[in-house]
Order: C-alpha cells, then sequence, then structure tokens
C-alpha cells in the first residue's frame, strides 16, 4: 500500500524524485542555435497542463496546440516541458511554448 500513490507520478521527466520532483526539461526546437539571435524575452509564452490525483483521477489538456492557444501564439519558436510530482499524490505536467503572436 506503501507504493501504491507512485502511480499518479507524472512523466516525462529525465530525473525522479521519490518524494518531491520539480523540474523544468527542454523540449522541442524549432530553430537551431545560429537562428536564436533575438531577445528571448520578446517571446510569448502560453502553457497547458495534464494532472493527477493519487493516479486514481486525472485530466486536462496538455498538448502544444493547447498551449499555443493559451498564450496567443500563431509561430511556435520552442517548447519546453515541467513536471512536478509530490510523494506521489499530486502530479502535474505541463507544456510551455514559446512564440510570437
Amino acid at each position: 500500500m506503501l507504493f501504491a500513490p507512485s502511480c499518479a507520478i507524472a512523466g516525462g521527466s529525465p530525473v525522479s524524485g521519490f518524494l518531491i520532483g520539480n523540474v523544468a526539461v527542454a523540449g522541442s526546437g524549432f530553430e537551431t542555435a545560429d537562428q536564436i539571435k533575438s531577445d528571448l524575452s520578446l517571446l510569448a509564452r502560453g502553457e497547458a497542463d495534464v494532472w493527477s490525483f493519487l493516479g486514481l483521477v486525472s485530466g486536462g489538456d496538455s498538448s502544444i496546440m493547447a498551449a499555443a492557444y493559451a498564450g496567443g501564439i500563431n509561430t511556435i519558436h520552442h517548447v519546453d516541458y515541467e513536471v512536478f510530482n509530490f510523494l506521489g499524490i499530486i502530479a502535474s505536467h505541463t507544456t510551455v511554448v514559446y512564440g510570437e503572436k
């Protein structure tokens, strides 16, 4: 019974923490490093997430399209991911899209 909550752990992280995990993960790049010479602070940001409680109940839409829509982004620059886990009880996976409106 002790390990039953581990079903709630959000996947997609290169590392895991049994007690608490909160990491940001590099996602898909749509441009090469030579093309990224502009001011990245000018990019819009959109987020979309999915969540899980005890591995029994989950919901959300963390698709790239949902994140782009939330940020009003028309041209996607790059995508990152954020993964959170607390004791396997609460977990979330967030897609973060950066781009231009």
